[in-house]
């Protein structure tokens, strides 16, 4: 009888030690999904304090799926203020892989208090709005170029050749200088892209997040640069036009 239960009491030890090894597992797993999404998605939380990053990673739940379903905001603030074009960025692709609309996101507080995130957009010349998502499914040709660079400004007319793209997007630094430009001797001696081209500012902040998006080797602020887009991604980059 003393044997039985030497030998019962070996298997509820070897039971218990194998449960406490896939709670451990599981526990690991769960914790290198939060570093892994906090690494690709919100970066900028890995910088704040250890005391607020481990509280924050305490807080997040996800769903089978591995869409971000709860997180604490107000130490998601003290990285992403509230208000800010990251702040706003982030909580649409959360929306997103939850399966949800992102276009205007309506946030209430326990307290009732509303906060807003519209569909941010970008016009181009002639009046046409564009939004991230609406930029990132056009295939073409993107230029990105400026108004006050002198590598850039020959290269306008050669631009202009550009047939075999059914796109054809320019990100244009100083633009807000265009009508200044085209009355000048710079335009006179180089001219400008001309009406085929979708021409948007470069330092708008959609745009800034198409150029991320994209994935490039662009160093920013460097001009020109050019790249091409198929199938929704960066096909080809190059720093001049000949390729």
């Amino acid at each position: 009888m003393m044997k039985i239960r030497r030998l019962a009491s070996k298997n509820i030890l070897l039971l218990g030690g194998i449960i406490l090894a896939f709670l451990l597992c599981s526990f690991q797993v769960q914790e290198n999904q939060k570093e892994s999404y906090i690494t690709s998605r919100m970066p900028k939380i890995s910088l704040l304090d250890e005391t607020d990053r481990i509280n924050f990673m305490e807080t997040m739940k996800f769903n089978e799926a591995g869409a971000l379903t709860y997180w604490d905001d107000d130490i998601f603030e003290k990285a992403y203020p509230k208000g800010t074009a990251e702040y706003n960025e982030i909580v649409r692709q959360i929306v997103k892989e939850l399966g949800y609309h992102s276009d205007n996101i309506i946030m209430v507080s326990a307290e009732g208090d509303e906060y807003v995130i519209e569909n941010e957009v970008v016009y181009d010349g002639k009046g046409n709005a564009y939004s991230l998502d609406d930029l990132k499914k056009i295939n073409g040709f993107v230029a990105i170029t400026s108004l006050a660079c002198g590598h850039c400004l020959p290269a306008f007319k050669e631009l202009n050749q550009l047939s075999k793209y059914e796109n054809k997007i320019a990100l244009v630094d100083k633009l807000n200088e265009l009508e200044k430009y085209k009355t000048g001797y710079r335009n006179n001696k180089f001219g400008f892209l001309d009406e085929h081209w979708i021409i948007l500012d470069y330092s708008n902040p959609v745009v800034q997040e198409f150029i991320k998006s994209s994935q490039l080797k662009y160093k920013q602020g460097f001009f020109p640069y050019y790249f091409v887009r198929d199938a929704e991604k960066t096909a080809k980059e190059f720093s001049n036009l000949a390729f």
